[in-house]
């Protein structure tokens, strides 16, 4: 799958690459000619390297995160019911790295308000809720010229093989089940919000 790069993530040459870390400008080249920095190249042929492909590398390489990027944190929405399971899922995002904002809210009508008010990188919805079900939130998310690339990781507890094909089909981007495997999931993290 080809990575899509959003008209609003920010763009760092080798050389801010080098200043964030403190590291020198060959360092940086190293790890592009290795594989483990992301990066593209221009039309003039110079290296560059998108905020989430950064954020990445310094994830798997368990390099801190620079103040400069902590407010270039990935934003993350969690809408369930289950606020154990919530609480669950923030203190793994938390203990991953100071790279997600992680914000949770209880059902569907909640989720619409909240990414009204301030739009999230990625939203982690519970399918099946009181009110307003994550099929219905995905859909008018999806269906949104504003709101459509925003990334959905659908979770549920339903064991019926039908969900995902569901809510793939409302334009989820990813579905896992009821309980996570937290290590499969923040590797689904990971992967939604570096593509």
């Amino acid at each position: 799958m080809t990575a899509r790069l959003r008209t609003d993530e920010k763009i760092f040459t080798s050389v801010d690459v080098a200043r964030l870390i403190n590291v020198h400008v060959t360092s940086v080249a190293n790890w592009i000619r290795q594989g483990i920095l992301q990066s593209y190249r221009t039309p003039g042929g110079h290296n560059r390297i998108t905020r989430s492909a950064l954020l990445k590398f310094l994830n798997e390489q368990k390099i801190p995160i620079p103040a400069a990027l902590a407010g270039d944190r990935v934003r993350v929405l969690v809408v369930d019911d289950d606020s154990k399971l919530a609480k669950l899922i923030v203190d793994a995002l938390s203990d991953e790295s100071d790279a997600y904002e992680v914000s949770t809210v209880g059902n569907g009508i909640e989720a619409l308000l909240a990414i009204g008010k301030e739009l999230p990188d990625l939203i982690v919805l519970d399918l099946f809720m009181p009110e307003l079900d994550g099929f219905e939130v995905c859909k008018r998310i999806k269906g949104s010229p504003e709101r459509g690339h925003l990334r959905i990781l659908g979770i549920s507890g339903e064991a019926d093989p039908g969900v995902r094909e569901r809510i793939l089909a409302c334009g989820a981007d990813a579905f896992l089940q009821k309980p996570l495997d937290m290590t499969e999931f923040l590797s689904k993290i990971r992967e939604l919000t570096s593509s």
